[in-house]
């Protein structure tokens, strides 16, 4: 059950559960107020409710609910085609610090960093298909070992596994996590850190093998751009480009930038555990829908924009941002629509704007990455009205 309680939304108030759940969807950056009354505009309702009254009652909505709402949009795009990179699904775990609304219960609750309120959020992410299959949102002392094992366990139970390659960057590798992988037949390809394991440290060879607990390990040393070395360890067996194999990892990078920089995860809605968590859900199950009609539009665009090399200078791809936007003014009009064909309409819209909103693909341009300094660049309690 949603409810957190079967009591709660049995009489017929001003603020149904259907109503306030499909409000919550659309992601909330506004003060709770204004952002209701935008909602019941765009589906024809006249509703005004005060913004303590939605805060009481999002706070009866169990967070678990939106959690299982968006594991559901992981499974299900596995049901028809995806991409694979030589017959593996291509996987990236990786982990992030998301800063929370400042408020002494919630560094109490989560952790803090530098004085400020901060939690740990971790995904287990598609880097082909550009799905976020399993997320966990954690304090801030939770290991992100541990965070990877509950993806891989989500993965083994959700996620129909046959041939599974996950790569991670370097706070990943240990004997434990070598042991999971090889005990649930799943390939891994992990950056290792200095020190780590001194059999690994030693290896001279670009390509070799050594032990590690029980299990006999692959060590490939790669050269960077830069002239540096970086050390890999896999259990492949195959003769891959392990350096351009890596780099793929960079996938993950990218969708957190979208989840922070686009979406505003760390954009906060409400103060509690409840509405962090319902937050943090509901922001994992846009990016995944936004990654479905992205997919959608992008046929639009190659068919129209990037199937004739004579025609443009460069190839086009869709803009995320501006999708994410239009995303969230036609999600809510399409669930909300009374029939199939309204529905198929609405998309069908939606889906043509995304694919007019598109920006060139510029090769080889570096964005230097800029350095996070973990403060909160969202004001809590001063939500905008725009």
């Amino acid at each position: 059950m949603a409810r957190k309680d079967p009591r709660y939304f049995t009489r017929k108030g001003k603020l149904p559960f259907k109503l306030l759940c499909l409000f919550l969807l659309r992601i909330v950056h506004e003060s709770l107020t204004i952002a209701f009354r935008r909602f019941t505009e765009k589906i024809g309702e006249e509703i005004t409710v005060k913004e303590q009254s939605l805060s009481e009652a999002r706070n009866k909505i169990r967070w678990e609910a939106f959690a299982e709402l968006f594991e559901k949009t992981g499974v299900y795009a596995y049901t028809g085609d995806y991409d694979r990179w030589n017959g593996y699904r291509l996987w990236a775990i990786d982990g992030t610090k998301l800063a929370l609304p400042n408020y002494p219960y919630l560094a109490d609750l989560f952790g803090s960093e530098k004085g400020s309120p901060t939690c740990r959020g971790s995904i287990l992410y598609d880097l082909l298909n550009y799905t976020v299959f399993d997320a966990q949102i954690e304090p801030l002392a939770t290991d992100e070992r541990t965070l990877a094992i509950r993806h891989l366990n989500a993965l083994l139970t959700r996620g129909q596994p046959k041939k599974e390659l996950v790569i991670s960057d370097r706070g990943y590798p240990s004997e434990e996590m070598i042991d999971f992988y090889e005990e649930h037949g799943l390939f891994y390809l992990m950056r290792a850190r200095r020190k780590f394991n001194l059999d690994v440290d030693k290896q001279k060879p670009k390509d070799g093998y050594v032990c590690i607990g029980k299990h006999k390990v692959r060590v490939i040393k790669i050269t960077l751009d830069s002239e540096g070395t970086e050390t890999l360890i896999t259990n492949l067996t195959e003769k891959f480009d392990f350096k351009e194999l890596y780099f793929k990892r960079w996938g993950v990078e990218k969708e957190y930038d979208v989840l922070k920089n686009t979406l505003e995860i760390e954009n906060f809605s409400g103060r509690t555990e409840t509405t962090i968590k319902q937050d943090f859900y509901i922001h994992m199950l846009t990016s995944n829908l936004l990654a479905a009609s992205f997919w959608e539009a992008k046929e639009i665009v190659d068919k129209e924009r990037n199937s004739d090399e004579n025609q443009n200078k460069y190839e086009y791809k869709v803009n995320a941002s501006q999708a994410a936007g239009v995303l969230r003014d036609y999600l809510i009009l399409a669930i909300t629509a009374k029939t199939k064909s309204k529905r198929n309409k609405i998309l069908k819209k939606m889906n043509r704007i995304m694919a007019d909103s598109v920006i060139p693909i510029r090769p080889d341009r570096v964005v230097p990455r800029k350095l996070n300094n973990r403060k909160s660049k969202f004001h809590h309690n001063r939500k905008p009205n725009l």
